[in-house]
């Protein structure tokens, strides 16, 4: 299998070249890397869990640079085992100045693996493939651009009010609801606004109003409809991959009544969640998490709170949500205790604790105005993991279960990949013709799974 892409971060050349000529400091971006060995300069031994589809195996492998060129080139050249299973490759970079004084990194890399992990076909190979991968190089970019800040990561550079929230103008095809885009001009949440949501989130409190909601500024003009709206409810999302997991954050609005829900606030979203709201001017009722992981629940409470001072600010009771007047925060009750103790989930930066109102026990139902959400649970990935199906859309927020290439990984604390499979035989149901929004990769349907999908129907990702 052959991968490659090219990927522009913000940060001297030579920063880069550091951080990627460490081992550990690249390992540490790796999902399922577990250990780094050092040998010497050259040499250096991986321990790294991987699953795919059913099988899931912890890889020993040895890791060797085979040609180094200062600030400029790099390759690599890995082999390894597992018990049944093997696999080798190598990888090659190539950094360049970005004119704009960042750096460009176009990298390549081809990898072989055999034995039982490769049984399970190439179309789920690489899409797990490409799922690591993504995971791997938005980590990498994201430490190196924020050094560490990971609070600020969100916020807009200073004297930056334009592109930070920038979502893409492409729209979904077909009869499904519209994916918006915000205009170059959309006003961008200040750095120093974000940092007290984040300290009253730790504090357990909501932020004052003042000099935190109003700073968002005032909304732009509303950009026009488009007419590709779902003829019997319409509705708008919006997405963003933030955090090492590359969680999709999603924002779903009903334009008619202004109000909106947020799956997955990953930290760090806050910036990209409060200038979108801000900027459409919809109400936040809901914040739903799939699971309880870390990755999807990391800005809950920051969220929360900046919605809670927009509505002191407002002064407007209708757009109460929960008891605050803000947004009420929503998780299957076999993953409540992640949101109340986010310790226990193993994040590598701090998340705050949040207090979940809303149970999301299997056929709840949520509504915006006219349209109605649907929560299926969808355990396999965690006890409580959940997705929720708009009918009348043909659309399901899928959350870790059904992703573009496979399913969502099960080897973590409280996964099952049993249980995995009774829920893809579960939403397999829902017809081909569903638009899948994942918490990972790129949107999908039931029907460009179905191949894979068929496996397990059939049982045999079983052996």
């Amino acid at each position: 299998m052959r991968f490659s892409g090219t990927v522009e971060i913000e940060a001297q050349r030579q920063r880069v070249w550091d951080f990627l000529m460490d081992p550990n400091q690249v390992g540490s971006c790796g999902p399922g890397v577990q250990s780094i060995e050092e040998l010497d300069a050259d040499h250096f031994n991986i321990r790294a869990k991987v699953g795919v589809g059913f099988i899931t195996a912890t890889f020993t492998i040895h890791a060797e640079f085979l040609e180094r060129e200062e600030r400029a080139r790099a390759k690599i050249g890995i082999r390894g085992q597992a018990p049944g299973s093997a696999v080798d490759g190598h990888g090659e970079m190539l950094l360049r100045d970005d004119p704009s004084g960042g750096t460009i990194m176009d990298w390549s890399t081809e990898v072989n693996i055999h034995g039982t992990i490769a049984s399970v076909g190439a179309r789920l190979i690489e899409g797990t493939a490409n799922k690591l991968i993504g995971q791997t190089f938005t980590c990498i970019k994201s430490k190196l651009e924020v050094e560490g800040a990971e609070l600020r990561a969100s916020a807009a550079a200073a004297g930056v009010a334009a592109t930070a929230a920038a979502t893409g103008a492409a729209m979904t095809e077909g009869p499904e609801p519209e994916r918006e885009a915000a205009p170059a001009h959309a006003m961008s949440l200040p750095e120093h606004a974000v940092e007290p949501l984040i300290e009253s989130a730790r504090a357990g409190a909501a932020a004052e109003p003042t000099a935190v909601a109003a700073e968002v500024g005032e909304a732009p003009a509303m950009a026009p409809e488009s007419a590709m709206a779902s003829a019997s409810a319409r509705l708008q999302y919006l997405t963003e991959a933030f955090g090492p997991s590359a969680t999709n954050v999603y924002l779903i609005g009903n334009p008619d009544t202004g109000d909106a829900l947020a799956v997955d606030v990953a930290h760090p979203s806050l910036a990209w969640v409060a200038t979108q709201l801000r900027y459409r001017g919809w109400r936040l009722r809901h914040i739903i998490s799939t699971s309880g992981d870390w990755d999807h629940v990391g800005d809950n409470e920051a969220v929360r709170a900046w919605a809670v001072a927009q509505e002191r600010l407002s002064g407007d009771p209708s757009r109460a949500g929960s008891q605050e007047g803000g947004p009420t925060i929503g998780v299957h009750p076999s993953d409540r205790a992640h949101l109340l103790d986010p310790a226990r989930t193993f994040a590598p930066f701090d998340v705050p604790a949040s207090q979940p109102e809303l149970d999301l026990v299997d056929g709840t139902r949520l509504r915006l105005g006219a349209v109605e959400f649907e929560v299926l649970h969808t355990p396999g990935h965690s006890p409580g993991s959940i997705a929720l199906f708009v009918r009348g859309a043909n659309l399901l927020l899928g959350g870790d279960s059904i992703l573009a290439g496979g399913w969502g990984r099960t080897d973590l604390p409280g996964g099952s990949a049993e249980r995995m499979a009774d829920t893809v035989r579960r939403l397999a149901d829902l017809g081909d013709e569903v638009t899948v929004l994942p918490a990972h990769g790129p949107a999908t349907t039931i029907g460009r799974e179905r191949r894979w999908i068929g496996e397990v129907l059939a049982g045999r990702l079983l052996r």
